[in-house]
């Protein structure tokens, strides 16, 4: 038993911080589903993982196309706004603890530490303008009379 353990390579200690679960949830709701995919990838890539993180992106794409078009379908959901973004950051924030839970508990297991708070704030609003930029590019495509730039003439 004793030999086990002395011939068991250390592991060194991580010099890396990963955004934990918490994070993705305020990240999410402030910035939107393309901040979840942020997230994700960076604690993919901290894990060494490259191989999961196009398709997180791809799925987070995917979602942010349907927040931005689904209130238009479904007129209910301009109403509830806010309900609707609390559970897509509900959503991220299980699918964060879900997928990445083992990577996660192995990366504090080895003294890891996840980013404060004041990081995924700084994502979160430079995914909001991102998503706001977005949105604008979107309508002004889709429905230039919508577009908030069409109001400035």
């Amino acid at each position: 038993m004793t030999e086990d353990i002395l011939d068991a390579p250390e592991q060194a200690p991580v010099q890396y911080k990963i955004f934990s679960p918490k994070n993705a949830f305020w990240g999410t709701f402030l910035g939107g589903p393309l901040v979840l995919g942020y997230l994700m990838a960076h604690n993919y890539k901290a894990f060494g993982e490259n191989h999961k993180i196009a398709a997180s992106w791809a799925i987070v794409i995917v979602c942010a196309l349907g927040v931005m078009f689904l209130p238009e379908l479904i007129p209910i959901l301009q109403k509830v706004s806010f309900l609707t973004s609390l559970l897509i950051s509900l959503g991220g924030q299980s699918a964060m603890a879900h997928l990445q839970k083992e990577s996660t508990d192995a990366h504090l297991a080895r003294g890891g530490k996840f980013q404060p708070w004041q990081v995924t704030l700084l994502i979160g609003i430079v995914g909001l303008v991102v998503t706001v930029l977005a949105a604008i590019l979107v309508l002004l495509l889709v429905d230039p009379e919508k577009s908030p730039i069409y109001f400035l003439n």
